[in-house]
C-alpha cells in the first residue's frame, strides 16, 4: 500500500511479502522514502518464509539506498526465524 501527499513523504507499507519482482516495481515506480516492511522471516514447517528475512530486506535497501526502512513485526509471532540481534 503506497501513500503519497504533496506535503508529507511518500511511504509504502509492503505488509506480510517476502522479496519478489512486484515489490521491486513498487518502489520503482513509486520511490517511497520510507518502507515499512514486516520482518522476522516468519516460516511454517513446510513452505518457506512468510514475511521478510534479512535478505530481503536487504534487496529492498538496494532498490532504495535513500529510504528509511523501519522492520515491523520482530520477534512478535512465534514462527519466526531471524532476531533482532542477527
Amino acid at each position: 500500500m503506497v501513500f503519497k501527499h504533496s506535503n508529507e513523504k511518500t511511504l509504502y507499507i509492503a505488509g506480510d511479502t517476502v522479496w519478489y519482482d512486484a515489490v521491486q516495481e513498487v518502489i520503482a515506480t513509486n520511490k517511497p522514502e520510507i518502507i515499512v516492511v514486516n520482518g522476522g522471516d516468519n516460516q511454517f514447517i513446510e513452505g518457506g518464509s512468510l514475511v521478510m528475512g534479512k535478505e530481503d530486506i536487504y534487496e529492498a535497501n538496494k532498490a532504495a539506498p535513500n529510504a528509511q526502512i523501519i522492520v515491523s513485526h520482530m520477534e512478535a509471532v512465534n514462527h519466526w526465524t531471524l532476531s533482532k540481534k542477527n
